[in-house]
């Protein structure tokens, strides 16, 4: 394995151990690391079924015909992971994520960015570090994406009428420095509600 990375089993009994945190909040810990793109991350996937619904704009990279090697995921990947978890159609632990029709088992992950010395910039690295409070700057879209995981893992989930989250998610694009096309936020939408197993 390279210098840096772990089986995410192992990373979150080591991070549980470094900062005293239950397992259950080192999973969360890490898996916020991997939507922020702080960490990369990779798995095996193997396929349950014949089919899968991908969300769009995020790319999941699956393995070619039945080669059983590593595979980048992105921090989309994590997100739209969030997304179907909070709404009951997902399952993330230490050993493995359940997602759709595939299985990512075993995962590994690399160290945080800034515990990682004389690598390459990533393309994330490159992007303008942080706004005035000192949060990483994300794309318009990972943003569109965040607000619906949180909508989703709100107390009330998502609403069972698509046009109200449509409704929602207009307005909080609009407030965007670069907002992204109606379009664009239609099909995220669309692929929220229109997937296997939809609430509607």
């Amino acid at each position: 394995m390279a210098e840096g990375w772990a089986f995410l089993e192992d990373a979150v009994t080591a991070l549980a151990k470094e900062r005293d945190l239950s397992p259950e909040d080192a999973l969360k810990a890490i898996r916020d690391d991997l939507e922020h793109g702080r960490r990369d991350s990779e798995a095996i996937c193997w396929e349950d079924k014949e089919a899968v619904f991908l969300l769009p704009h995020e790319p999941v990279y699956l393995p070619v015909g039945d080669s059983r090697e590593f595979q980048p995921l992105s921090p989309g990947f994590w997100i739209t992971t969030g997304i179907q978890e909070a709404a009951g159609r997902a399952e993330v632990s230490a050993k493995e994520v359940i997602s759709g029709s595939y299985r990512y088992q075993p995962i590994r992950v690399s160290a945080l960015r800034e515990q990682v010395a004389d690598h390459t910039p990533t393309v994330q690295e490159k992007e303008p570090q942080a706004t005035n409070r000192g949060r990483h700057l994300k794309s318009a879209t990972v943003r569109c994406w965040i607000e619906i995981v949180d909508i989703a893992a709100s107390r009330d989930g998502l609403p069972d009428d698509r046009e109200e989250l449509m409704s929602h998610m207009v307005d909080f694009n609009d407030m965007l420095e670069k907002p992204v096309g109606r379009s664009t936020l239609r099909a995220m939408v669309a692929a929220v509600y229109e997937r296997p197993n939809p609430r509607r």
